[in-house]
């Protein structure tokens, strides 16, 4: 039983790699795409393309959000090693416990931005108003809690992994 659940979260797991990454990538690709059509259309034709400037600045959102979930799963982002570093710490089980316990606290405050983005999202939609580019703006807003669960989902893969590596 045991196998199957873990087999199950490292499938989950590789899914949500590979679409934050294709995600990450292709909304990149997109913005420089936009820029150079900005660009064009600001230098050579003598005319904004006001658009882009927000289709832009909606994939900076949407990349730093998303981007949140893929750093703490591969735990780059930035963070105090003060307690490892500590003499009583140098035993892995230690190390092991203080990882734990640091990622229930990420776990923790990160379920509380999921319930305050998904608050904040249903008041964009109940609030109606658009951008400049007439999309809602509950659009921009998904991108908080999307990028909240899918941090959530990490701090608990990391939890879960380091109670089963001992």
């Amino acid at each position: 039983m045991m196998n199957n659940i873990l087999l199950i979260a490292r499938l989950i797991y590789k899914i949500i790699n590979k679409a934050e990454k294709f995600l990450l990538v292709s909304i990149g690709s997109l913005a420089t795409i936009f820029v150079c059509i900005d660009v064009f259309y600001r230098y050579v034709l003598n005319q904004p393309f006001l658009i882009t400037e927000e289709l832009v600045r909606m994939g900076q959102i949407f990349i730093a959000y998303i981007g949140l979930g893929a750093v703490i799963r591969s735990r780059k982002h930035i963070s105090l090693d003060i307690l490892s570093n500590l003499h009583f710490m140098a035993k892995e089980d230690n190390q092991r416990r203080l990882r734990i316990f640091t990622e229930l606290i990420g776990l923790m405050f990160c379920s509380v931005l999921v319930w305050l983005s998904y608050n904040y999202l249903i008041l964009g939609f109940s609030a109606g108003k658009l951008s400049a580019s007439n999309l809602p703006l509950a659009i921009p807003y998904s991108f908080l809690l999307i990028g909240f669960v899918l941090a959530s989902l990490n701090h608990g893969i990391n939890i879960f992994s380091n109670i089963h590596n001992k």
